[in-house]
Protein backbone atom coordinates (compact mmCIF):
# COMPACT_ATOMS: atom_id res chain seq x y z
CA UNK A 1 0.00 0.00 0.00
CA UNK A 2 1.64 3.75 -1.10
CA UNK A 3 2.34 5.70 2.17
CA UNK A 4 -0.77 8.53 0.96
CA UNK A 5 -3.36 5.59 0.76
CA UNK A 6 -2.12 4.18 4.28
CA UNK A 7 -2.54 8.22 5.54
CA UNK A 8 -6.10 8.29 3.66
CA UNK A 9 -7.34 5.24 5.29
CA UNK A 10 -6.03 5.63 8.59
CA UNK A 11 -7.65 9.06 8.98
CA UNK A 12 -11.29 8.17 7.20
CA UNK A 13 -13.53 9.26 10.18
CA UNK A 14 -16.76 7.54 10.99
CA UNK A 15 -19.00 10.33 9.29
CA UNK A 16 -16.83 10.15 5.78
CA UNK A 17 -17.31 6.25 6.00
CA UNK A 18 -21.11 6.91 6.27
CA UNK A 19 -20.98 9.70 3.31
CA UNK A 20 -19.31 6.41 1.76
CA UNK A 21 -22.03 3.98 2.85
CA UNK A 22 -24.61 6.42 1.82
CA UNK A 23 -22.98 6.59 -1.86
CA UNK A 24 -22.13 2.99 -1.87
CA UNK A 25 -25.63 2.09 -2.50
CA UNK A 26 -29.60 3.03 -2.83
CA UNK A 27 -30.84 2.97 0.98
CA UNK A 28 -34.64 3.20 2.52
CA UNK A 29 -34.94 6.90 3.50
CA UNK A 30 -35.88 4.98 7.00
CA UNK A 31 -32.57 3.34 7.21
CA UNK A 32 -30.45 6.55 6.40
CA UNK A 33 -32.52 8.04 9.24
CA UNK A 34 -31.63 5.76 11.74
CA UNK A 35 -27.84 5.18 10.97
CA UNK A 36 -27.13 9.01 10.50
CA UNK A 37 -29.05 9.17 14.16
CA UNK A 38 -26.56 6.57 15.41
CA UNK A 39 -23.78 8.21 14.07
CA UNK A 40 -24.53 11.36 15.20
CA UNK A 41 -24.73 10.11 18.59
CA UNK A 42 -22.10 8.47 18.71
CA UNK A 43 -20.20 11.18 17.10
CA UNK A 44 -21.42 13.45 20.27
CA UNK A 45 -20.04 11.49 22.31
CA UNK A 46 -16.38 10.74 21.38
CA UNK A 47 -15.91 13.01 18.30
CA UNK A 48 -15.87 12.15 14.71
CA UNK A 49 -12.80 9.37 15.19
CA UNK A 50 -11.12 7.80 12.11
CA UNK A 51 -12.80 4.37 11.85
CA UNK A 52 -9.95 2.80 12.49
CA UNK A 53 -9.36 4.34 16.05
CA UNK A 54 -12.55 3.20 17.52
CA UNK A 55 -11.78 0.44 19.98
CA UNK A 56 -13.83 -1.96 22.03
CA UNK A 57 -13.66 1.03 25.08
CA UNK A 58 -15.73 3.42 23.01
CA UNK A 59 -18.31 0.95 22.11
CA UNK A 60 -18.62 0.41 25.61
CA UNK A 61 -19.19 4.02 26.79
CA UNK A 62 -21.83 4.17 23.85
CA UNK A 63 -23.51 1.46 25.25
CA UNK A 64 -23.43 2.53 28.49
CA UNK A 65 -24.33 6.35 27.74
CA UNK A 66 -27.38 4.98 25.30
CA UNK A 67 -28.61 2.74 28.73
CA UNK A 68 -29.21 6.34 30.55
CA UNK A 69 -30.80 7.51 27.65
CA UNK A 70 -34.48 8.83 28.66
CA UNK A 71 -37.24 7.84 26.08
CA UNK A 72 -39.03 10.13 23.85
CA UNK A 73 -41.73 11.07 26.37
CA UNK A 74 -39.42 12.76 28.86
CA UNK A 75 -37.84 14.48 26.28
CA UNK A 76 -39.07 18.42 27.01
CA UNK A 77 -37.48 22.02 27.34
CA UNK A 78 -33.27 21.34 27.31
CA UNK A 79 -33.95 17.78 26.56
CA UNK A 80 -35.46 17.89 23.22
CA UNK A 81 -32.29 18.70 21.39
CA UNK A 82 -29.45 17.81 24.21
CA UNK A 83 -27.00 15.70 23.02
CA UNK A 84 -26.18 12.33 24.05
CA UNK A 85 -23.86 12.93 26.88
CA UNK A 86 -26.42 15.54 28.30
CA UNK A 87 -28.95 12.92 27.82
CA UNK A 88 -26.81 10.37 29.34
CA UNK A 89 -26.42 12.41 32.66
CA UNK A 90 -30.12 13.33 32.85
CA UNK A 91 -31.08 9.82 32.81
CA UNK A 92 -28.12 9.41 35.45
CA UNK A 93 -29.69 11.63 37.55
CA UNK A 94 -33.36 10.41 37.18
CA UNK A 95 -32.22 6.89 37.78
CA UNK A 96 -36.25 6.27 37.91
CA UNK A 97 -36.89 7.61 34.92
CA UNK A 98 -38.21 5.47 32.37
CA UNK A 99 -35.09 4.61 29.62
CA UNK A 100 -35.01 3.61 25.64
CA UNK A 101 -36.06 0.33 25.15
CA UNK A 102 -33.47 -2.85 24.52
CA UNK A 103 -34.21 -2.93 21.16
CA UNK A 104 -33.60 0.72 20.30
CA UNK A 105 -29.57 0.59 21.94
CA UNK A 106 -29.55 -1.99 19.66
CA UNK A 107 -30.33 -0.25 16.60
CA UNK A 108 -28.33 2.57 17.58
CA UNK A 109 -25.05 0.14 18.25
CA UNK A 110 -25.83 -1.84 14.75
CA UNK A 111 -26.07 1.41 12.58
CA UNK A 112 -22.48 2.62 13.61
CA UNK A 113 -21.39 -1.03 13.41
CA UNK A 114 -22.95 -1.31 10.28
CA UNK A 115 -20.74 1.84 8.85
CA UNK A 116 -17.71 0.86 10.35
CA UNK A 117 -18.36 -2.61 9.09
CA UNK A 118 -18.61 -1.74 5.46
CA UNK A 119 -15.41 0.26 6.00
CA UNK A 120 -13.60 -2.08 6.84
CA UNK A 121 -15.04 -4.42 4.08
CA UNK A 122 -14.24 -1.43 1.14
CA UNK A 123 -10.36 -1.39 3.04
CA UNK A 124 -11.04 1.96 4.64
CA UNK A 125 -9.51 0.38 7.47
CA UNK A 126 -6.71 -2.08 7.89
CA UNK A 127 -6.89 -5.69 7.91
CA UNK A 128 -6.14 -6.16 11.74
CA UNK A 129 -8.85 -3.64 12.78
CA UNK A 130 -11.40 -5.97 15.19
CA UNK A 131 -14.87 -4.90 15.30
CA UNK A 132 -15.71 -2.93 18.71
CA UNK A 133 -19.68 -3.53 18.45
CA UNK A 134 -19.07 -7.27 18.38
CA UNK A 135 -21.08 -8.79 21.26
CA UNK A 136 -22.04 -4.98 22.37
CA UNK A 137 -25.96 -5.87 22.30
CA UNK A 138 -28.16 -6.10 25.15
CA UNK A 139 -31.11 -8.54 25.49
CA UNK A 140 -34.15 -7.63 24.01
CA UNK A 141 -36.80 -6.13 25.86
CA UNK A 142 -39.82 -7.98 26.13
CA UNK A 143 -42.75 -6.87 24.43
CA UNK A 144 -46.10 -5.61 26.40
CA UNK A 145 -48.17 -6.92 23.63
CA UNK A 146 -50.21 -10.32 24.76
CA UNK A 147 -48.97 -13.35 23.03
CA UNK A 148 -50.75 -13.79 19.16
CA UNK A 149 -53.14 -17.29 20.49
CA UNK A 150 -53.40 -19.69 17.40
CA UNK A 151 -55.94 -21.66 19.61
CA UNK A 152 -58.95 -19.19 19.47
CA UNK A 153 -59.17 -18.93 23.30
CA UNK A 154 -58.36 -14.88 22.88
CA UNK A 155 -60.07 -14.40 19.79
CA UNK A 156 -60.27 -16.60 17.13
CA UNK A 157 -58.40 -14.78 14.10
CA UNK A 158 -57.93 -17.64 12.02
CA UNK A 159 -61.34 -18.75 12.39
CA UNK A 160 -62.85 -15.27 11.43
CA UNK A 161 -60.20 -15.36 8.61
CA UNK A 162 -61.37 -18.63 6.96
CA UNK A 163 -65.32 -17.91 8.03
CA UNK A 164 -64.77 -14.36 5.78
CA UNK A 165 -66.39 -14.45 2.76
CA UNK A 166 -64.37 -13.44 -0.31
Amino acid sequence: MAPALVMTVAAETLRAALDGWKRDRSRSPRTLTEYEHAIKRFVELHGDLPVAQIRKSHARQFQEALRNVPIKSLRSGKLVNASLPELAQWGQEHPDAQKIRGSTLNKLIGGVQSVCRWARKKGLVPDDWADPFADMRVGEDESDRAPFDTQGTTGDLWGALSSATV
